[in-house]
């Protein structure tokens, strides 16, 4: 009795993480598709593109969340003043990002978050503008 129950358990325990799997491979999966919808192609003249979640959060009514906004769109409008366009071939803003799936499939937590993508993938993620401006004008610099 004791083996069969030791004999359940186990098979148990392996189903679940059989299907814990799957749903991982599955999570892989989109991610992937999204990355490559979002990744610069081998034919595109330049070296990067660059995808940006953001929460302007236009409809609130809270304070808060309109100051976050409001902060947001500033450095929104920093990246553009300040970056070099040169090595990017396309910038892609996805606004209402807080509760999408593309923040949740990049593990994003903090907005905006700027994504960084080049042939090979996610050369840079983070959401700090400052780091996207340094990363792509230096290659601007180099060229």
């Amino acid at each position: 009795m004791r083996f069969l129950m030791i004999f359940v358990f186990a098979a148990c325990m392996s189903i679940a993480g059989c299907e814990s799997e799957k749903t991982t491979t599955e999570e892989e999966a989109e991610t992937l598709k999204l990355l490559r919808e979002v990744k610069p192609n081998a034919e595109d003249d330049r070296q990067y593109n660059l995808f940006v979640l953001a929460e302007f959060y236009d409809s609130s009514l809270d304070s808060e969340q309109v100051r976050e906004g409001v902060r947001q769109r500033e450095e929104y409008k920093k990246l553009h003043d300040k970056l070099k366009l040169d090595h990017l071939n396309e910038i892609t803003l996805k606004t209402n990002a807080l509760n999408s799936e593309e923040a949740e499939l990049l593990e994003v937590e903090e907005f905006p978050a700027y994504i960084v993508l080049d042939e090979s993938g996610v050369t840079l993620q983070t959401s700090e503008v400052d780091e996207v401006i340094e990363l792509v004008n230096k290659k601007q610099n180099e060229k």
